[in-house]
C-alpha cells in the first residue's frame, strides 16, 4: 500500500486546529441544558482526539520498515533531509539504531564518514542489532536479494 506521508501529516495537522480550535465551543455553558458541557459535540470530539491520535502511529509507524530491491543500496540516515531514506530524530548528536531483518534474506549493514567505511556487518534474516552512530555517521544497507528492514533510532546519550 503506497501512502503519501506527506499528505497524511498535512491532514492530521488540519484536524488537530481544527480540534482545538473548536474546543472552546465544547467546554461553554450551554443554556438550553444548564450543564457546562454539550456531550454529543464532546463525544465527537473525543472520537476525533482519538481518531488523530491513531493516525499519527500509523503514520510513524510505516516509516520505519523499509523494503530493500536485489543489489541495491540504500542510504537510511547521514545525509540530510531528502536524501535519507529514514528520519533520526537524533542526528543532532550521538544516535543508536535498532535494526531488525524482517525479511528471509540476509543483508549487509555499512557505516561510513566523509566517504570511508568504518564498519561493515551482515544481518541475517530474523536477527536484530543496536549500531552507534556517531554525529555525522552515514548509515547504508546493502543487498544482494530483496530485504525487509524495520529501523528506528533512539538517544545514544552524547
Amino acid at each position: 500500500m503506497n501512502v503519501d506521508f506527506d499528505k497524511l501529516i498535512g491532514v492530521v495537522k488540519c484536524l488537530e486546529r481544527l480540534f482545538f480550535k473548536n474546543f472552546k465551543y465544547i467546554v461553554s455553558y450551554n443554556q438550553k441544558t444548564k450543564s457546562q458541557f454539550n456531550h454529543s459535540q464532546m463525544k465527537k470530539y473525543i472520537f476525533l482526539l482519538a481518531m488523530l491520535f491513531a493516525l499519527q502511529s500509523y503514520a510513524q509507524k510505516d516509516k520505519t520498515v523499509f523494503e530493500i530491491n536485489p543489489s541495491q543500496s540504500m542510504l537510511m540516515t547521514g545525509k540530510g533531509i531528502g536524501q535519507d531514506g529514514a528520519i533520526n530524530p537524533y542526528k543532532d548528536g550521538n544516535s543508536i539504531a535498532l535494526i531488525k531483518n524482517i525479511g528471509q534474506n540476509e543483508f549487509s549493514i555499512r557505516i561510513q564518514r566523509d566517504g570511508k567505511v568504518i564498519k561493515t556487518r551482515s544481518l541475517a534474516a530474523g536477527k536484530s542489532t543496536k549500531i552507534a552512530l556517531a554525529k555525522g555517521n552515514e548509515l547504508y544497507f546493502d543487498t544482494e536479494q530483496k530485504a525487509k528492514v524495520k529501523l528506528e533510532f533512539m538517544d545514544g546519550l552524547n
